[in-house]
Formats: structure tokens, C-alpha cells, sequence
């Protein structure tokens, strides 16, 4: 049987956690505009932030400089969806609207009843059509079960959800830069709670290895499993997750971008003060150099390596980008209910964001001091266990060479 409190323990930490722990994979014309327009989206070119300041990268996920709307927005939408949908109920991209929309207003058995009747409407070869259909009912049954408690004697819905997300995944591999199989990961890892892990050392033990460099820069490639949490951020609903944002932390540092960990474990500190809560009941944060395992939110976790100047400095950076996201989201919100108030919205209106003026983002660069311990500690990440062995054992070896052979020579003479 599994663990007797995962039931309670989920449920408590859905309580001080707004987004869920299997995070959501919502496919609607939003995630749609994202995805193929590139037009808002942090992560459709990792790191452009210094080629191209109108695609942001991985660091404005990590502060929250991108669009999150307000309720309204979503209950407008199914306002117009049920119109139109009781005039032609066969445009299935609507389904996909309306559902999402009851997900992102908390009502996850309404979005599942709603994405249930465009089942029977797809042509079995709209692989299209059955991707989204599989990806939004396996979010959504999730979901369901989440907020109605968790249940134990329920798991089977989870089960079924994370079916549901594998044949999605199936169908579409690299669908939303694998947001998919990162949400399949952190289902996974409910499902095999009982291993008393957290999802960054479960996502740190499956993950396939980065190449490891010296975290000079804000602006590196995050591979795929970088690019499939931070989907869950921006498309899903892993804004507020501890977990997530641990788990990024901890891929950046196995990635060797110590400066852009440290952000986001920031971030998840962030979380944690507000009351934010792990699904992970003894998940700890790391507050000793190179500290990692089981039991910690970061893994593998090396933000002492950064050095005191270092850290400050990416500290006060932090506090930066997210006094200036949290304002530039508000003019954001402000203008869009503005507009909402006149009975506009931009599924109807093209003309809805014209006269909206965003404002420019903070720079990015950070100074980078060479301090002693930042130094090995960038070779530590480098080269790991193996790497101190290495240097353990040349060392003996370059000793004992050191000392024996002129004391051989001496003899000889």
C-alpha cells in the first residue's frame, strides 16, 4: 500500500499552494499564441534576452516577467465559448478554451466536463485535436483530484491522468518544449512519493546531464529539462511552486550556472516566506556549501561556491527584476480590465492591446568576482566526485614521486 499520508500530506500543502503539484499542460489558444508566435513567450529562445530584448529568456521566468491574466479574462472567454459553442459545437478549439479557462478560475470538474465533449468530435486523424484533448484531460483529472483532497482511495485518477499525459507525449513529443514530459516527471514523482524524495532530487536522479561550463553568464541554453519546467512556469501553473522552482535550481546548477541557481533558489526562499509550502514534507533548503540529496528542495546544490561578493551581488539583482515584473504585470493587468470594463477583450478585439506601452526590462548582467572559493567551486560542479578523487590520489602519487625519487638518486651517487 502506499504511503497512508500522501493523502494528507497533499492536501495540506494544495491549501498553501495555489499551483499543483502535477502542474499544469493547458493547451488553448493562449498557450497556442505563445508557442508559435513567440511574440510573449520567456522561453521560445533560452537566453535571447541579450540578442533580442523582445524575447525574454530563462531569467525572466525566474523573477515573472510574463503574462499571468486576471479572473476576468477567463470568464469572459467562457462567456463567449458557451455562445458560440451552443450556435456550432463543432469547433473544437473551443473546448480547448472554455476548459482551460474553468481550469485557470480553480473549477477543474467543470474544464474536465467540458474538454469530455469534444471526445466524440475528433476524427481519428486529427492527431492535432487528440494531443490537445490528452494533454488538457490529463491535466485536468489531476487537478480534480487535487483540489477535492487528494484522496487516497482515489489514486487511480492520478494514474489515469498521467496515462492520459503519456499518450499526449506520444502523439507529440515536442510539444510546448517538453512541458509534457516535465509534468509527466513531477506526476511520477507524486505517484512514487513513497521513495521520500523532492522533485529535484527525483528530476536530478532521471534527468540526463548538461554540459557543465563556468556560469559566467545569465544567458545559457537550458536543455530540455530546463526548458520543460520552466513551460510548467509560464504555460502552467508552477508560478507559485515550490518545488518547480527548486527543481530549476537545482538543473541550473548540474548545468554549472551557478549565478542564474542562485535566482531561482531565490525565488523558491521567496515562496517559501509567503507561506508557500513543498509537496515534500521534509524538504529542506541546502545552507551548507555543496550540501545535496534526498531531502533538499536544490540539488545538486552550490550556491556557497558563488562567494559572498557574488551572492550579494545576484541578490540584489534579484530584488531588482522582481520589483520591476510585479510592476510592469500590474500596468499590464490594469490596462487589460480597463479595456475589459468598455466589453473588450483581445479574443474578439484585434485592436484590444493598441495604445499599451511596455516598459523595458532591467539589464540582466551581473558582476562576476573571482573569489578562491568560487573558483573551486566552479571545478567542483566541473568535475564532481570523480574529480576530487582525481586530484586526491595525483596528488599521493605526485608526492610520493616528489620525495622517493631523489632519495633513489642520492643511493645510486
Amino acid at each position: 500500500m502506499r504511503n497512508a499520508t500522501l493523502a494528507a500530506k497533499v492536501a495540506v500543502a494544495f491549501l498553501a499552494l495555489t499551483p499543483l503539484s502535477a502542474h499544469a499542460c493547458l493547451n488553448d489558444r493562449d498557450s497556442d499564441a505563445l508557442a508559435f508566435e513567440a511574440k510573449q513567450l520567456p522561453i521560445a529562445r533560452p537566453g535571447a534576452s541579450r540578442e533580442a530584448p523582445d524575447i525574454p529568456g530563462i531569467v525572466e521566468v525566474i523573477v515573472g516577467r510574463f503574462p499571468r491574466n486576471p479572473a476576468l479574462y477567463y470568464q469572459l472567454r467562457i462567456e463567449r465559448c458557451q455562445r458560440e459553442l451552443a450556435t456550432d459545437p463543432k469547433q473544437l478549439p473551443l473546448y480547448d478554451d472554455i476548459s482551460v479557462a474553468y481550469d485557470k478560475l480553480g473549477k477543474s470538474g467543470e474544464a474536465l466536463a467540458w474538454i469530455e465533449k469534444k471526445r466524440p468530435r475528433i476524427p481519428a486523424s486529427d492527431t492535432e485535436a487528440l494531443y490537445r484533448y490528452f494533454a488538457n484531460a490529463g491535466t485536468f483529472r489531476a487537478h480534480r483530484w487535487l483540489r477535492d483532497g487528494a484522496k487516497e482511495e482515489r489514486i487511480g485518477e492520478l494514474e489515469q491522468a498521467r496515462a492520459e499525459i503519456a499518450k499526449a507525449i506520444a502523439l507529440k513529443p515536442d510539444a510546448h518544449f517538453g512541458r509534457e514530459a516535465a509534468q509527466l516527471q513531477a506526476m511520477d514523482w507524486i505517484l512514487k512519493e513513497r521513495t521520500k524524495q523532492s522533485l529535484a532530487y527525483f528530476i536530478h536522479r532521471n534527468a540526463p546531464s548538461g554540459n557543465l561550463r563556468e556560469p559566467a553568464t545569465l544567458t545559457s541554453t537550458p536543455d530540455k529539462t530546463l526548458l520543460g519546467l520552466a513551460g510548467l512556469v509560464v504555460l502552467g501553473n508552477a508560478w507559485e511552486s515550490v518545488d518547480v522552482f527548486g527543481a530549476l535550481a537545482g538543473q541550473l546548477n548540474k548545468r554549472g550556472d551557478a549565478k542564474v541557481a542562485y535566482l531561482a533558489e531565490l525565488r523558491c526562499r521567496e515562496l517559501i516566506r509567503v507561506g508557500k509550502k513543498s509537496l515534500f514534507e521534509g524538504a529542506k533548503l541546502p545552507e551548507a556549501p555543496h550540501r545535496s540529496g534526498e531531502d533538499y528542495l536544490i540539488t545538486p546544490a552550490s550556491r556557497h561556491w558563488l562567494g559572498i561578493t557574488n551572492q550579494d551581488n545576484v541578490a540584489t539583482k534579484f530584488k531588482e527584476l522582481r520589483a520591476a515584473a510585479e510592476t510592469w504585470q500590474a500596468a499590464r493587468t490594469a490596462f487589460m480590465e480597463a479595456r475589459f470594463k468598455a466589453g473588450r477583450h483581445p479574443d474578439t478585439d484585434p485592436h484590444f492591446w493598441d495604445g499599451y506601452q511596455d516598459s523595458p526590462a532591467p539589464s540582466l548582467d551581473i558582476p562576476w568576482h573571482k573569489e578562491a572559493s568560487a573558483n573551486f567551486g566552479n571545478w567542483l560542479m566541473r568535475y564532481g566526485a570523480m574529480g576530487v578523487f582525481v586530484l586526491f590520489w595525483g596528488s599521493i602519487i605526485g608526492a610520493v614521486i616528489y620525495l622517493v625519487l631523489p632519495t633513489k638518486r642520492r643511493r645510486k651517487r
